[in-house]
């Protein structure tokens, strides 16, 4: 009996072998897959929402709120990996608009109307604590260009512009899904789906806007005596930010 036993044991003892490496094998690719849906792609676009709060008095002409939303787009694109594909670097550039309008003088009604557009360039710092959830860092420097329009009761119109240099910090947190192959091909496309929550602090040197009458067209230069242009101060931008973002990551 012994011996019918060990070459039962002799006999099982290559097909044990074998076995082991086909399972851990197998195991593999099943590690790759995991860890292709969750590595995220490297280039992003998104849509940004926001507020400005805590508008200094200046904008009073413009709107009565404390805080005034804005709209926007930004590409970000991930140059740097590190940390087990964990930790990222990315450079983004982003559009930011924002619109304040409002109409005063009653009966008389005279319309204010304040358009700022901001172009910057940003580096973000994001670490995986979850497959799905990445704390983040913004740092982002660009100008803001803004423009003034007070319309008057009469029809007249002054107009005004000037340009900022502006930098920001932000913190938040990305929640993304994991990334989709586009058709059979396992080097295909991939797609994933992510929203982005944070809140930051904006500085940067006001807006001097100084309105100057436009002229109506159709209208030569000397069918009216020229008014002064008026001068109605400085537009600060320092405030505390929000942003939300989603965001199509390929």
């Amino acid at each position: 009996m012994r011996v019918r036993g060990a070459v039962w044991v002799l006999l099982a003892l290559p097909i044990v072998l074998a076995g082991g490496p086909a399972r851990a094998e197998s195991a593999e690719p099943a590690a790759s897959v995991v860890a292709d849906k969750w590595t995220p792609p490297r280039l992003s676009l998104s849509l940004d929402m926001g507020a400005n709060f805590a508008a200094p008095e200046e904008y009073r002409l413009f709107s009565p709120d404390r805080a005034d939303t804005v709209g926007g787009l930004t590409a970000a694109y991930d140059v740097l990996r590190f940390g087990g594909e964990r930790g990222s670097l990315a450079a983004a550039a982003s559009l930011g608009l924002e619109a304040l309008d409002r109409a005063w003088g009653g009966a008389t009604s005279h319309e204010a109307r304040l358009d700022v557009a901001t172009y910057s360039a940003a580096v973000i710092v994001r670490w995986a604590v979850r497959p799905w959830l990445e704390p983040q860092v913004r740092l982002a420097g660009g100008v803001a260009w803004g423009r003034a329009v007070l319309t008057m009761s009469d029809g007249q119109t002054f107009r005004g512009d000037d340009v900022s240099p502006e930098a920001s910090i932000s913190a938040g947190l990305r929640v993304r899904s994991h990334a989709t192959r586009l058709g059979l091909s396992p080097r295909g496309p991939r797609i994933a789906f992510a929203v982005t929550v944070e809140g930051g602090y904006t500085v940067g040197a006001p807006l001097e806007l100084r309105l100057a009458q436009s002229k109506p067209e159709g209208q030569r230069t000397d069918d009216r005596i020229p008014v002064e242009g008026t001068d109605i101060g400085s537009l600060g931008r320092a405030r505390p930010t929000l942003r939300v973002s989603l965001a199509l990551l390929f």
